[in-house]
């Protein structure tokens, strides 16, 4: 089983511990961690550091995730360094969040525009063996929006995969079991992330479509049903990279502790 963190989390731990990032890598590899998530904003023009870094460690890059605007911007230059970025970080696979809506513009156009943009940086990723994934995103404004919207990507481009993040369908009040039925034939990679309905060290919450509260939470210890959702993904075929995401954690080393343990449970039914 392949478990990874977001990279931002262990420069978090780093920060909440005063300790060095290199000691934060440490610990996450001693919870039997062995990815990153990298952001391409934290990762460009530092690839030889930050490669050397994570393999002194025992780490190296799972997927690397970067925002865009591609429905209002000419984004290709950007897009092919990217694509270059993720190569030389050897990343699996690369996750371009194609952009935000503008008030009162015309969505269904702005979503053909990012999904040109798309296409295009598919292509770029593919001839460097590298493969595309776009997820559900939390926030209304940001595409794509729902379970529906995502469904239209993946649709539009044949060639992308399916970031399951089981913690955005929360934010627009979707069932996470049907999103899961509805997208599993395009599962290329999966966020792990859970919520509580109260807050665990005092962090903030963020507010559901519906107006529904919630905080992060360690994976396996939140209201959603994520045992489900690993015995379908592994009952399937899934042997991709379970990845550990709870943003706003207020110990980022304690909630990786026992995000990584509860993940590890699953490994025998691999």
């Amino acid at each position: 089983m392949v478990i990874s963190v977001f990279l931002s989390h262990l420069y978090s731990i780093a920060e909440q511990k005063g300790c060095t990032a290199a000691e934060a890598m440490r610990e996450a590899r001693a919870c039997g961690i062995t990815r990153v998530e990298a952001d391409f904003a934290q990762a460009d023009g530092r690839e030889e550091e930050l490669n050397a870094l994570l393999k002194q460690n025992g780490l190296q890059v799972g997927g690397m995730y970067g925002f865009f605007d591609f429905a209002h911007c000419d984004e290709e230059e950007r897009a092919a360094r990217f694509v270059r970025c993720a190569g030389r970080m050897g990343a699996a696979c690369v996750m371009p969040l194609p952009g935000t809506f503008l008030p009162g513009e015309d969505r269904a156009a702005a979503r053909e525009r990012m999904a040109c943009g798309l296409e295009a940086l598919c292509a770029l990723a593919a001839d460097a063996g590298i493969r595309t994934v776009l997820e559900e995103v939390g926030m209304p404004d940001k595409a794509p929006g729902r379970t529906a919207e995502l469904m239209w990507f993946l649709r539009r481009i044949p060639e992308l995969g399916c970031t399951f993040d089981t913690g955005n369908f929360y934010y627009h009040d979707e069932d996470v079991l049907a999103a899961y039925d509805a997208l599993r034939s395009r599962v290329a990679h999966v966020h792990l992330k859970d919520h509580l309905l109260r807050p665990l060290l005092g962090e903030a919450g963020a507010v559901s479509d519906a107006g529904r509260v919630f905080y992060p939470a360690p994976i396996g210890a939140g209201v959603l049903p994520l045992a489900e959702i690993m015995t379908r993904l592994i009952g399937d075929g899934y042997r991709g990279i379970f990845a550990i995401e709870h943003f706003g954690a207020k110990d980022q080393a304690l909630f990786m502790r026992c995000s990584a343990a509860w993940i590890r449970r699953f490994e025998k039914n691999e």
